[in-house]
């Protein structure tokens, strides 16, 4: 839409130190688990000392636990659904900070789905605690945060830059950080449009957002800030 027809006008946020976070989820398969760790295979690549949040897929409901990557290698290739090889990567994970509630749940998990190892493993950091086999159902969901920075800010939505592609009309649980704030501004966000950048030093792509289920706390905290730019 050009300028003029906007329902909100936009400000430019560029060199303000304005950036917006999205929730990306995508599923694992559990090979072995520990009091203390696992071992997940992903067609995501997981950054060695990145953090994470696992959601263990059991017979009750999902286990939540962060973890930090270990360790990370290639373990070969599938074909999704439109025929293209994807890459599959195993990652080595350690949990961090396993509240007393959930350390009763984890172990309730391994109790009904491992299978306990003759032997330890080694990984690639230290001698590992008793792991156990998952069965052939183990499965979760891995979820990462990605970051971007936002070029154009209005009422109604901003104007992110990503090497991301985007769909169309794909909506996400969002957040916006904004200068000297240490608390975000929580929202959904969809995808109105996406435009590859075209710049010899470009990045990737241009992505219109437009902002819903918003509170109205969220919301007047957005307003003041515009005010000011």
């Amino acid at each position: 839409m050009y300028e003029g027809h906007r329902r909100y006008p936009r400000f430019s946020v560029e060199g303000m130190d304005v950036h917006a976070k999205t929730i990306f989820s995508t599923d694992i398969e559990l090979f072995n688990i520990s009091m203390g760790g696992a071992c997940i295979q992903s067609v995501k690549r997981m950054r060695i000392g990145g953090n994470y949040l696992i959601r263990l897929k059991g017979h009750g409901p999902d286990l939540p636990l962060k973890c930090t990557v270990i360790w990370e290698n290639l373990s070969g290739n599938l074909h999704n659904a439109r025929g293209e090889t994807v890459p599959l990567y195993k990652a080595g994970v350690s949990f961090q900070d396993i509240t007393p509630d959930k350390l009763v749940k984890l172990k309730d998990f391994i109790r009904v789905s491992g299978i306990p190892y003759e032997h330890r493993l080694t990984d690639e950091q230290r001698l590992s605690a008793l792991r156990f086999k998952i069965d052939v159902n183990g499965k979760g969901v891995l979820t990462y945060p990605k970051t971007y920075k936002v070029k154009k800010i209005s009422l109604g939505g901003m104007l992110i830059e990503t090497n991301y592609q985007f769909q169309a009309e794909q909506k996400l649980p969002m957040a916006i950080f904004l200068s000297a704030e240490s608390t975000p501004i929580k929202f959904h966000g969809r995808i109105a449009s996406v435009i590859k950048q075209t710049a010899a030093d470009a990045i990737g792509f241009d992505v219109g957002i437009e902002f819903f289920q918003m509170s109205e706390h969220d919301r007047k905290r957005l307003s003041k800030f515009i005010f000011y730019l």
